[in-house]
């Protein structure tokens, strides 16, 4: 099992992350390989027809998935980061982002990996082994 030093970049000093929702909302994560498995077992085998998938690898909120790989998680109010971030967009998509900050603020994004877990038939990826996975040189699994 890795610990987070064993995650943390040490040679990239001052990483960090302007979110404009609390980062302790609870998500639900996907790791890719995980989900292109998931997407071929559902085209390739029967039982699937008209069925809807709720898919997360794992559970847990940005602001470990930040201390994981050591990314400093700095709060910002949505109305900073529209006037940081998010100058550059049309009005409708700031505006839509947003309400979709204030969501997030609310109650996160929960998603259930029970599907995926079913799906793969086995358990999904841990938040750990994704994040170690996302630093390896490419690749390396």
């Amino acid at each position: 099992d890795l610990a987070p030093d064993d995650l943390a970049p040490d040679d990239v000093p001052g990483r960090r992350l302007r979110l404009p929702y609390r980062a302790d909302a609870p998500f639900g994560f996907v790791h890719l390989p995980d989900l292109g498995e998931a997407a071929a077992r559902v085209l390739l085998e029967e039982g699937h027809d008209a069925a809807t998938y709720q898919l997360a690898s794992f559970a847990g909120s940005v602001g470990e998935v930040a201390a994981l790989a050591g990314v400093t998680v700095e709060q910002i109010s949505p109305e900073e980061w529209a006037s940081h971030e998010g100058t550059g967009l049309e009005d409708r998509v700031r505006s839509w982002l947003m309400a979709m900050f204030a969501s997030y603020q609310r109650g996160g994004l929960p998603v259930p990996t029970s599907d995926m877990s079913r799906l793969l038939g086995r358990p999904p990826t841990t938040m750990r082994q994704a994040v170690a996975a996302a630093r390896a040189p490419i690749g390396e699994d």
